[in-house]
Order: C-alpha cells, then structure tokens, then sequence
C-alpha cells in the first residue's frame, strides 16, 4: 500500500512539473525577449523553473522508489525538501541523495578521497 501511495504522489509531481513546463514555455514562446519580460514575470518564471526540475526529478524518483517498494525492495529517499537547505552544502546533501552516495562511493573514495596524508616520518630533504 505504501509503495502505491507513493508511486501516486510521484506521479502527480511529474503532472504538475508537466503543467509548469507548459507554462514556461507560454512565457518563452510569446514574449520577444527575456527583457521584455515584467519583472514579476521573470520571477515567476525562475521559480516555475526551479520547481519543475525539482518535481521532475523527484516525481520519477517516487515513481522508481514506490514501484521497488511494490515488490519488496526498499530504496533509501532521493530528495529531502532541498529547497529548504541553509547553505550550498546542505542543499547537496539533500538534493539527488543517490548521485551523491554513488559519486562518493564510486569515483570519490576509489580516487583516494576519504585517506588523510600525514607527513611522512624520518624524511629529510637533505
């Protein structure tokens, strides 16, 4: 039932991430030039952008996450409200929390990223 509900909650992100695009391109299509845009307008704009991508990505996240959970694979959460992060480190940590654990886990650590160096001992230049 969980995995249901959740694959019904992505999919409605993806609706609303659809409608958005709709939008932004209206705004894109009919207007001249972004100049010409009010300044409200170009606000809005901005905004529908943002939460289109983030409904995007995290509504088919959902979908994903709901469809394993549907047949009894649990899958760790892809996104957590990064747009409520207090600075540019949380909001990676929040957002695509998958593709960061698999940087990290994949390219970063295996290139030697998680080893301190220390000064080697009884090494002398002379």
């Amino acid at each position: 039932m969980v995995g249901i509900v959740q694959v019904a909650f992505g999919y409605l992100k993806k609706v609303i991430a659809d409608n958005l695009t709709l939008l932004t391109l209206y705004l894109d299509t009919y207007q001249d030039r972004f100049a010409d845009l009010l300044l409200d307008q170009r606000w809005f704009l901005f905004t529908a952008i943002a939460f289109r991508i983030l409904l995007d990505f995290s509504g088919y996240s959902d979908i994903a996450i709901g469809l394993a959970r549907m047949i009894g694979v649990r899958l760790p959460p892809n996104f957590n409200w990064p747009y409520f992060a207090t600075s540019i480190q949380n909001f990676w940590q929040r957002w695509h929390i998958s593709l960061s654990s698999w940087i990290r886990d994949y390219v970063y650590i295996p290139l030697g990223g998680s080893r301190h160096s220390r000064a080697p001992v009884g090494f002398s230049m002379g």
